[in-house]
C-alpha cells in the first residue's frame, strides 16, 4: 500500500509513519520541516506534489497537518489551517487519490460545551478544524 501523509514529520504524522513502515507500506510525507526521518520514507514538499504527474499512484492520503494553540501565531491559526486543508484537497484531487483521511480534533464535537469566556486556549484551533471539516464535506466528498 502506498500512503501519502500530509504533516508526516509532526507529532501525529511521525507516529503514523513508523507504524506504516513497520507494516512494510510505502510512505511519502509532505513536510516543509527539515527533520531527520526514516530512510524508508520519501519526503516531498507541497510544491513537489503539485507538480507531480503520478495519477492514482497513492492508495490513501492522510492529513495530520495543522497549527495548534501551542504555536505563537495564535491569531493566524484559522487562516493557516484553512490553507492546509485547501492544499490537501488540491493534491488529493490532482493525484486522484481515492481515499482521504482527515485527523480533526475532539474539540469540534461541541465547541460551546468545552469553552466559556474563561477558557479560550483552544477555541481558534477548534473553530479552524470545524471549518476544515465543512470544507472537506463540500469540496472532497462525492
Amino acid at each position: 500500500m502506498k500512503i501519502l501523509i500530509y504533516g508526516g514529520s509532526g507529532y501525529l504524522g511521525s507516529f503514523l509513519v513508523e507504524k506504516f513502515i513497520n507494516k512494510n507500506f510505502k510512505v511519502t510525507i509532505i513536510s516543509n520541516k527539515k527533520k531527520k526521518i526514516n530512510k524508508l520514507v520519501t519526503q516531498k514538499t507541497l510544491e513537489d506534489l503539485i507538480k507531480e504527474k503520478k495519477i492514482n499512484y497513492f492508495d490513501i492520503m492522510i492529513c495530520t497537518a495543522g497549527v495548534d494553540s501551542s504555536n505563537k501565531v495564535i491569531k493566524s491559526i484559522s487562516k493557516i489551517n484553512n490553507i492546509i486543508i485547501k492544499d490537501a484537497c488540491k493534491i488529493n484531487n490532482k493525484l486522484e487519490i481515492e481515499k482521504f483521511i482527515f485527523l480533526s480534533s475532539i474539540h469540534v464535537l461541541n465547541i460551546k460545551k468545552y469553552y466559556d469566556n474563561n477558557n479560550k486556549k483552544y477555541l481558534n484551533y477548534s473553530k479552524s478544524k470545524l471549518e476544515s471539516e465543512k470544507y472537506l464535506i463540500k469540496n472532497l466528498l462525492p
